[in-house]
């Protein structure tokens, strides 16, 4: 006798029947679904429905079968390796990506192939043009019409190197907003994957796997990899009696290693049902005025303002800003109605009073007090009861809950993010070679990072250097042919007195008998460390170049030198102030605005009152110095610079703009290489995913022809049970 009764084999067919039926709906399914993104491929699980015990009258011989199949599930065909392997050769592919796109804007600004005349660049152009007026300036010395040629050149230029500033400052903000775009779109994929969470574990408990709902999670959780590196990992919660639900948790990836256990390189941004947020860090205002070099105990050196403008030293009482690095914290783990996830603690039960008691507020059946800490969001919450003794006097007790959320805001590192995210904050804030002390400790990387910060300031070192330059060399003090300086005075006319002496000679305090005469020809390096200290420098060792010509030229102008010359160029086009210009702001000075500016000589020969008209040496300086090789250094306009004082480039203004651009070609070939190498890496990654998620016709195909024949086979096993039995019940004994 089987295992089974008469009727048993009926129940074997209708569950054959059944499990062919519903292999025959998940193929339907999935072809249905071959090109939904990020459907995953479906599987239906199937057991023998075996018999449990044993029969009660059995044969020697063990004839047991099973009473059917039953179906156990449906799940996904996924490689959870090929997952983490893609979503890290991601986080690649968005970093780079999003890198690439930035510099492709800043190189919109700054390519100028084939713009320029004969194929030349705008601003070469425009240089190479400023050089040949200034020629036929120096061929027609005396003529104002060539001046004004030399300043419409000039003027031209510095308008060029304006609008290039402001376009660079456009990719800036761009830059900026799809940034905070992105930070959103990041906390919007966050909230949808932390509802999904809550929607698959609430199917879960109902016995419902939510394949539809996991696939979609699946795509959320692909395009999260690209703003940043995560860790995604998959453990179990329980529930109580035996049961347990999937439970998701992603922290990030531990971009910045740092083997401190518990870093915030490894912060969790979803924990099961609960999710967190980022913003842009919040740090206090900074008071523009305060001294670092004095103490900011005094009153009118302090470190903050607070919202209403006044000087504070407390953190708490400053006004908040967002952090100029473009830092971000990630907030409190709270779920769907903005409760924190919390860890509880319970106090041990207290004797307490009618009073606390009465005081109390009825919830869910119970009284009870509940506080929140505003600075840290703990909440207590005190439970009270009463109880009757046998003496009929009521007692009252209270036990205390300490509710602690279990994560608190953490203020990401420098280098915590790694991915698009983290790219795009980099082109917002990374200066290279102009990084300051403070930059490179937070990233010891900086120095080399060159986001539109870099390619804004070496734009303004080119613009500050060139009028420096012209500045400095159209301002000077008359000199004889010898190269002395002259002492004397000059009227209106141009005409110069001569002083008695005609000379600076300097006397060795020391030493009466050594004399110098002060010279056009002297520098820092060749003028003896006595004459340096009789200028005004203390410490000649300490002394730049830069600080030496100063004290000389403040010298010969209080001591009767002639002087000769106004700036070209200003910060302002109303005005003849040099200090801090960039390439925003650089101008023809107020004063050439006015009419000729430009110097000629400052050659007096010993001969002569009046500097000769024909002469023009110094307008061939002016022509030299556009060809002299320079030295480019990060100090000349970001003062904090870590190498202030290191030669970033050497060479002519021309070749100073060719230079820029290079750096930016370079920045993108690298970019693009590591990109394309990321890119191939990752659709091959993806396909591997696909060949093991994704549907595939020939195996559906081969799946109807297994499940239409099992079906039709189960059919045939009830109409011949069926006929069995009929013979049995029907034709026995007739």
């Amino acid at each position: 006798m089987g295992s089974i009764g008469t009727f048993g084999s009926f129940t074997q067919a209708r569950l054959a029947i059944y499990a062919a039926h519903k292999g025959l709906s998940v193929t339907g399914n999935n072809i249905a679904n071959v090109n939904t993104t990020g459907y995953t491929r479906q599987r239906l699980e199937q057991s023998s429905f075996g018999a449990s015990g044993a029969d009660r009258y059995y044969s020697s011989f063990d004839s047991r079968v099973g009473n059917g199949v039953l179906c156990t599930g449906l799940t996904q065909l996924r490689d959870p390796y090929l997952d983490i392997r893609y979503r890290g050769e991601m986080a690649n592919v968005g970093s780079m990506d999003a890198k690439l796109g930035g510099l492709e804007n800043i190189q919109a600004v700054l390519d100028e192939v084939g713009d320029g005349d004969d194929a030349f660049g705008i601003i070469e152009a425009q240089l190479s043009d400023l050089v040949a007026k200034l020629r036929q300036l120096s061929d027609q010395t005396g003529h104002s019409l060539y001046d004004i040629q030399v300043r419409a050149s000039a003027d031209t230029l510095t308008k060029q190197l304006n609008a290039y500033a402001s376009r660079l400052q456009e990719v800036y903000k761009n830059n900026m907003a799809s940034y905070q775009q992105d930070v959103s779109k990041v906390n919007g994929i966050l909230t949808n994957i932390r509802d999904l969470n809550a929607t698959i574990r609430k199917n879960e408990i109902h016995g419902d796997n939510s394949l539809e709902l996991r696939d979609e999670r699946n795509v959320l959780i692909d395009q999260l990899s690209q703003y940043m590196k995560i860790d995604v990992t998959y453990t179990t919660e329980e529930l109580g009696g035996g049961q347990t639900v999937e439970k998701l948790i992603i922290k990030l990836g531990d971009a910045n290693p740092d083997g401190k256990p518990g870093g915030t390189d490894t912060t969790t941004l979803i924990d099961g049902v609960y999710g967190a947020q980022l913003s842009t860090t919040q740090v206090p205002k900074p008071n523009p005025d305060f001294d670092k070099t004095k103490p900011d105990n005094a009153t009118d050196n302090q470190r903050y303002l607070d919202v209403d403008g006044n000087k504070t030293n407390d953190e708490k009482k400053a006004a908040k800003i967002d952090d100029p690095n473009l830092g971000l914290t990630v907030f409190t783990l709270v779920d769907g109605r903005g409760e924190p996830q919390y860890t509880t603690k319970v106090g041990a039960e207290q004797p307490s009073d009618d009073i606390a008691y009465n005081a109390a507020t009825v919830i869910d059946g119970k009284r009870k007090t509940i506080e929140k800490n505003a600075d840290t969001g703990v909440v207590t919450e005190t439970v009270f009861r009463k109880e009757k003794q046998k003496d009929g006097t009521i007692s009252y007790f209270a036990t205390v809950y300490t509710h602690t959320p279990t994560t608190q805001p953490v203020d990401l590192r420098d280098n915590d993010l790694y991915g698009a995210l983290q790219s795009q904050r980099e082109l917002l804030t990374r200066s290279g070679e102009f990084s300051t002390d403070a930059a490179i400790q937070s990233d010891p990387n900086a120095a080399s990072q060159r986001g539109i910060p870099y390619y804004q300031k070496s734009l303004d070192l080119l613009a500050r250097q060139f009028a420096q330059t012209l500045n400095a060399a159209n301002q000077g003090y008359v000199y004889d042919e010898k190269g002395n300086y002259v002492k004397g005075t000059m009227d209106a006319d141009g005409k110069i007195t001569r002083g008695n002496p005609s000379f600076f000679e300097l006397k060795d305090p020391t030493d009466p008998t050594k004399t110098h005469t002060l010279k056009r020809t002297d520098t820092l390096k060749n003028a003896p460390e006595w004459v340096t200290k009789e200028l005004g420098i203390a410490d000649p060792q300490k002394a730049t170049e830069e600080e030496f010509q100063q004290k000389l030229g403040k010298y010969l102008e209080n001591n009767g030198g002639i002087k000769l010359g106004e700036p070209l160029f200003s910060n302002r086009g109303d005005g003849n102030e040099t200090k801090d210009i960039t390439a925003a702001n650089i101008s023809i000075s107020a004063k050439w605005a006015e009419g000729p500016q430009i110097v000629r000589s400052f050659q007096l020969p010993s001969a002569m009152d009046k500097i000769p008209s024909t002469e023009s040496s110094n307008i061939d300086h002016m022509i030299y110095l556009f060809e002299k090789k320079q030295d480019y250094k990060p100090g000349t306009v970001q003062d904090d610079a870590k190498g202030k004082d290191v030669t970033m480039f050497t060479g002519s203004f021309q070749e100073m703009w060719s230079n820029i651009g290079s750096v930016l070609g370079n920045d993108m070939k690298v970019t693009s290489t590591l990109l394309d190498a990321y890119y191939a890496s990752s659709v091959s990654l993806d396909t591997s995913r696909d060949s093991v998620s994704s549907v595939d016709f020939n195996d559906e195909a081969m799946n109807l022809m297994q499940y239409s024949k099992s079906y039709s086979a189960a059919c045939r096993l009830m109409t011949t049970i069926d006929s069995v039995l009929d013979k049995l019940i029907n034709g026995t004994g007739a």
